[in-house]
């Protein structure tokens, strides 16, 4: 048996407006800085808004066995 994936449009999707982009963000963390504060270290970023924020608790998931700021939660 052959596995083949069904793909459906999200009925949510098909009427969520695109917006052009506010800001560029470089797509190397190493280069971010809090927008509030300028600190570079426990960064996040907003995938919304492009706000790039800072402290976030860092912690060890224990969902997917990692240690950083989890987003499994």
């Amino acid at each position: 048996m052959e596995w083949a994936e069904e793909l459906r449009p999200s009925r949510y999707a098909e009427q969520l407006p695109q917006l052009e982009p506010q800001r560029r963000i470089s797509p190397n963390p190493q280069d971010w800085r809090c927008d509030e504060t300028g600190v570079t270290e426990n960064l996040w970023l907003n995938l919304s808004t492009g706000f790039i924020g800072s402290g976030r608790q860092v912690r060890a998931c224990a969902l997917c066995m990692c240690v950083h700021v989890c987003l499994c939660v």
